[in-house]
């Protein structure tokens, strides 16, 4: 009888350490879409010298609370790879439910009494929210730092419950979504004035995101037109930037675009026109269209580049901010 831990070498009549299995992928926790495409992966050790011909290695997938091996159905092996690296068969497993992975490296009983080494860990396979519906009120002739919006998502199905609600919105046909603040993320509605706008109007994207409480999100949407406020005034906007504090990141990405925008659509920054931003010109170049609002383009012949002496209140390489 060899002492825990430790197993029976029949042949030698000696004891030897249990296998040990190093690693095991997916981490213990770890939650899943269903649909998703999932690895299981291990890596393991036999600290004896032991002939790989007196032992063999394999899974255990069940379901938590049940004792029924899946594994022989539910891994599967990849062409010319070993078995410590098979996918998980979707098609054998029932959503949302946890799963206990198990790696194991076991002796065969003829040379070994007792060889067992082991790791398992739980993971959870579920269904996101669905269904979701995304609305903002009013839908039409809403006005840019005036209207107040109503933003609310609802009718999710979900077995898990929801316990997230965020909202984000896009001026530039959903290329990047500003998050909209919170007083609370378990709140289904939130109130909202757009900022400024400097073009006559805009098409707002707002999505509607919710997380349930394994973790698993899903997002609807919604369009609606946004209408430039007819005294908006890009100088007094840049003003109240100045005055609030950054607090959150909100507020913070919400400083950052409004910046772009005034640069974009009063001054005459190109964000996306490189050249606009490279200072390495021709001394032809260098004329009061590179600087905005007034601001004087200075050459440096030395170097072949220009900076922009801006005016009062002005900031940046191009005096647009």
């Amino acid at each position: 009888m060899c002492p825990l831990g430790l197993y029976g070498n029949i042949i030698t009549q000696a004891c030897g350490a249990n296998p040990v299995v190093t690693s095991l992928t997916p981490l213990d926790g770890t939650v899943f879409s269903y649909g998703t495409y999932i690895d299981l992966e291990a890596t393991f050790k036999v600290l004896n010298n032991e002939e790989r011909s007196t032992y063999w290695y394999g899974w255990i997938i069940s379901k938590l609370g049940s004792k029924m091996n899946l594994a022989s159905d539910a891994a599967k092996t990849y062409a010319n790879t070993d078995v410590t690296r098979v996918k998980l068969d979707m098609n054998i497993i029932n959503p949302n439910n946890y799963y206990n992975i198990t790696f194991y490296v076991q002796g065969n009983d003829t040379f070994y009494n007792g060889m067992l080494g082991y790791i398992f860990n739980v993971i959870y396979i579920g269904i996101p929210p669905k269904e979701g519906l995304c609305l903002a009120d009013p839908m039409s002739r809403g006005v840019a730092g005036v209207t107040t919006f109503t933003m609310s998502t609802g009718q999710w199905i979900d077995p898990d419950g929801i316990q997230e609600y965020r909202f984000l919105y896009s001026l530039d046909g959903a290329d990047t979504y500003l998050p909209i603040e919170s007083e609370s993320l378990s709140k289904s509605t939130v109130k909202f004035i757009f900022p400024p706008i400097y073009q006559p109007q805009v098409t707002i994207t707002l999505q509607c995101n919710v997380k349930n409480l394994k973790g698993l999100s899903a997002s609807r949407y919604v369009t609606f037109p946004l209408l430039m406020k007819s005294t908006v005034s890009a100088g007094a906007v840049l003003d109240n930037i100045a005055k609030v504090p950054i607090t959150t990141e909100e507020i913070s990405l919400q400083t950052v675009h409004q910046a772009i925008q005034i640069a974009t659509n009063v001054g005459s920054l190109k964000p996306k026109d490189e050249s606009y931003f490279a200072p390495k010109i021709q001394a032809s170049e260098c004329t009061q269209a590179m600087c905005s609002f007034n601001g004087e383009c200075i050459f440096d012949s030395f170097r072949n580049q220009y900076f922009c002496k801006c005016a009062e209140n002005w900031i940046g390489r191009n005096c647009s901010f």
